[in-house]
């Protein structure tokens, strides 16, 4: 099956309230483009905006992600497609990636890949994401390993992943942990071979960039996660414009001395 069918099948577990990714078309092919997702934290719906047909549910999640960087979708979309490609446009030129090219285009995002940590659709109550808890973070957490492992199998991981927000970040990040033993996901088509945290503990950076060095067939993939404040934060300075800023974080992913 192709990437989209097996991603499609993954997420159909959540039953019929689940979402489906947006995929730009470097993921149906094998062209070397710089591929970036972001990761939001939940979509919700009030029932009296169900729709009798719930496959117009995928349909407006992907066309939310799909309208983002044009100034016509909804606010969450935009700020996180336009960081993410700012980003994205950035770290592409780093020595991690030997200027792999990046496709600039907010009509097509051949490279975005835009999802959720929580797989379906909840309801009006989830309006606030602080509202979700940590065992349903969990639980989604499955299939964000499923997820990963498809993606290593078609040979197409990202070289980018933003997690917006704090909360789900944990869940991020703990799926490529080499050191977490006790929690680490059994996968079928990826190896994690070095998984790189900030060096500095003491730093802010700490808690917001890891690098991680995979295996996959073929050879060796270099990815970046990177942690920035949800866009419905209050106050929005850890953005993408403050952590391209920084030296230090230059200097981990490799754009600078």
């Amino acid at each position: 099956m192709s990437l989209r069918s097996d991603i499609a099948v993954l997420y159909q577990t959540w039953g019929e309230r689940h979402i489906l990714p947006f995929m730009g078309g470097a993921y149906d092919s094998d062209s070397e483009i710089f591929r970036t997702m972001a990761i939001g934290i939940n979509a919700y719906v009030a029932d009296e905006n169900w729709p009798e047909n719930s496959a117009e549910l995928r349909d407006w999640y992907t066309g939310w992600w799909a309208s983002a960087g044009r100034s016509r979708s909804r606010r969450f979309f935009e700020v996180a497609y336009e960081e993410s490609a700012q980003l994205a446009a950035s770290l592409q030129a780093s020595s991690l990636f030997c200027s792999t090219p990046y496709q600039d285009e907010p009509n097509a995002k051949a490279g975005f890949y835009g999802t959720n940590a929580i797989k379906y659709f909840m309801t009006q109550q989830f309006k606030d994401s602080g509202q979700v808890s940590e065992d349903e973070i969990a639980e989604s957490a499955r299939t964000w390993h499923g997820e990963l492992d498809l993606l290593a199998k078609h040979g197409r991981l990202p070289h980018l992943v933003v997690v917006f927000g704090r909360k789900v970040w944990h869940a991020v990040w703990q799926a490529l942990n080499l050191n977490a033993r006790h929690s680490f996901p059994k996968y079928e088509h990826l190896d994690v071979l070095v998984y790189s945290p900030f060096p500095e503990q003491s730093s802010f950076l700490y808690h917001h960039v890891n690098r991680v060095t995979i295996t996959i067939r073929g050879g060796q993939h270099e990815m970046v996660l990177v942690r920035l404040q949800h866009p419905r934060a209050r106050k929005r300075r850890r953005n993408a414009e403050w952590l391209l800023a920084e030296p230090s974080f230059r200097r981990f992913v490799g754009l600078g001395p």
